[in-house]
């Protein structure tokens, strides 16, 4: 037969302290597995930082040598553009003149 104390603010007492025990380990288990938690959330949104910053460098990058090719290209329609006025004096003159004469009658307000 199991024996009972004759104190029974001893049971309450031993059962208190038992309670107490059992909530600060659950307490602690929830507090750790809350901090492993944060931990991967937050190593996840460093990853996605870092991908966002890399595609982000890429695309000015890739702006960049567009613009550059865009310089490129309108240097050379210049180019282009001032060999034929060279070449064909009397063709430049003739289209300037049209259009000129063209672009009078669009903004004028007598159509």
């Amino acid at each position: 037969m199991a024996t009972k104390s004759s104190n029974p603010g001893e049971n309450l007492s031993s059962n208190g302290h038992a309670a107490a025990e059992e909530a600060r380990r659950k307490a602690q288990a929830g507090a750790s597995a809350a901090h492993e938690t944060v931990e991967r959330v937050a190593e996840r949104a460093h990853d996605v930082v870092d991908r966002a910053r890399d595609a982000a460098a890429r695309t000015a990058e890739n702006l960049a040598s567009r613009g550059d090719q865009m310089g490129e290209m309108t240097e050379e329609w210049v180019q282009t553009a001032r060999s034929y006025m060279q070449q064909h004096p009397v063709a430049t003159i003739t289209m300037a003149v049209a259009a000129g004469f063209l672009l009078s009658k669009i903004l004028s307000s007598d159509h």
